[in-house]
């Protein structure tokens, strides 16, 4: 028995595609990494069904990806990385369908990355970026990389772009040739410093309400004021936040209106907060119970606050390496990833993870997936079963099966269709090919533009009936 035939004694009727409103690709990929599932096709109608984990692609395989971030129409990663084809370092977009490098990649880790909305920007630890000469922070306009002014005497781990301007925080106490202790800002021209900066070893996080900077790391000191890790720039001056916290924070962001804090903390003000807190205005709240490590990377949207770390419980139960709040208490993301997440980023509709990982939901995904609403699809194929020995019509109905004119190939239970009669993006028809092998099983469409579009358990080849010859 072939192994296409194999298929035909699957079981059940409906099959779970995966789909996301950024298009994104789907788990299987050829020996090369190469991804071959159509990220957009579907057969049949469907209905949303649970969210779940899926891969980008063949992901980026190497050390780790440490940031997230969305420019225009793409996903943007950074990290230590090679992008698949070995043409790019450290930094990759993803399309939809297939990662690219941008440019001759960078020169070493990147940790941090904010757009403009036209413009990519990156820091971390490198010094040159697609061959041109940087330090430690850099632009990509979509072609090319360009360096800001003469960058920073260290390495930067966090960017936020606000009001026109890209604030940078982490190692430097130097930038563009004058003093600027661990934040600058950067106004298209020239960098400045923000008042006497952030006395300690580094800024690892930024966060901007529109109004004023926040800044997270490990430092006890905000201009002349004391300020335990995290501080309020509000455009003139720096200001504590309470008590502030009892450890490194490594994650700002926003929960509603409110500033949130992950770290590797345990205390929040007065408050036990294991991990994450919020900031209320006048005084810091624990979210329930927390999580029981280092959160290192924070996404909301809606009435969700995701968060991504070291972790493997949220809340007391299962979760690892990523986590929600809904406001009342924590829950994990399926199955998680099965090591920790260092970035997260949300569209609207998915939430992409980032770090040191090689599983996601328990299928295959390196260093970057997707957790996103599935759809259940049915009833794409008609007729759905029939003889053995093939010869009769079957129409397959569906959206983004190709480009109209580009399907190649059909499959119905593994066995290869006899013709394709006609094709349009929506509609196939074929002629039915024979088999010796009776059961239920996948059909698939072969695009040579989009890739392989599957409904599983779509098609049932039909035994013959029995003839009595006593």
């Amino acid at each position: 028995m072939t192994e296409g035939n194999r298929r035909c004694f699957a079981s059940g009727r409906i099959a779970v595609r995966l789909l996301a409103g950024f298009a994104l690709a789907a788990a299987a990929t050829v020996s090369l990494g190469v991804p071959v599932i159509n990220p957009i096709g579907v057969i049949g109608e469907g209905r949303p069904g649970p969210n779940a984990w899926a891969p980008l692609g063949s992901g980026l395989p190497g050390s780790a990806v440490y940031a997230l971030a969305k420019n225009g129409t793409n996903l943007i990663a950074g990290g230590t990385f090679t992008v698949v084809g070995g043409t790019s370092t450290n930094g990759a977009a993803w399309n939809g369908v297939s990662w690219r490098g941008l440019g001759g990649g960078l020169s070493d880790t990147v940790t941090a990355l904010a757009s403009d909305g036209a413009n990519l920007y990156a820091g971390g630890y490198f010094t040159s970026a697609g061959g041109t000469s940087v330090n430690y922070v850099a632009k990509w306009n979509g072609s090319s990389w360009t360096s800001l002014g003469s960058g920073m005497n260290g390495s930067v781990s966090a960017l936020v772009w606000a009001g026109g301007k890209l604030y940078a925080g982490g190692a430097f106490s130097v930038v563009g040739g004058a003093a600027a202790l661990r934040v600058a800002a950067w106004n298209g021209t020239t960098w400045a410093a923000l008042g006497g900066g952030l006395a300690g070893s580094a800024v690892t996080a930024l966060a901007h309400d529109g109004k004023n900077l926040y800044a997270g790391g490990d430092f006890t000191q905000a201009g002349d004021v004391l300020a335990s890790r995290v501080a309020k720039w509000d455009g003139a001056a720096w200001s504590a936040l309470g008590g502030g916290v009892d450890d490194i924070v490594y994650a700002l962001g926003f929960y509603g209106t409110n500033l949130v804090a992950g770290g590797s903390f345990t205390t929040a003000g007065s408050v036990a907060a294991n991990h994450a807190a919020v900031w209320r205005g006048s005084a810091w709240s624990a979210l329930g119970s927390g999580l029981n490590d280092t959160v290192r990377a924070f996404a909301s949207a809606g009435t969700n606050l995701y968060a991504g770390g070291y972790f493997t419980q949220a809340g007391g139960g299962a979760a690892s390496g990523v986590a929600a709040w809904n406001g009342q208490e924590w829950a994990g993301l399926g199955d998680g990833v099965n090591s920790w997440v260092r970035a997260l980023a949300h569209d609207g509709t998915n939430l992409f993870a980032g770090g040191y990982f090689t599983q996601a939901g328990g299928g295959e995904a390196f260093g970057v997936a997707v957790w996103r609403p599935s759809i259940l699809s049915s009833g794409g194929v008609n007729p759905n079963s029939g003889a053995m020995a093939g010869g009769y019509t079957v129409t397959i109905r569906g959206s983004n099966l190709g480009s109209g004119s580009d399907v190649t190939n059909v499959t119905l239970c593994g066995v290869a269709v006899a013709a394709i009669l006609s094709q349009s993006a929506t509609q196939i028809v074929v002629r039915a090919g024979a088999t010796a092998n009776a059961g239920l099983g996948e059909v698939r469409v072969f695009s040579a533009s989009l890739g392989q579009t599957v409904e599983a358990n779509g098609f049932y080849y039909i035994l013959p009936p029995m003839v009595w010859d006593p």
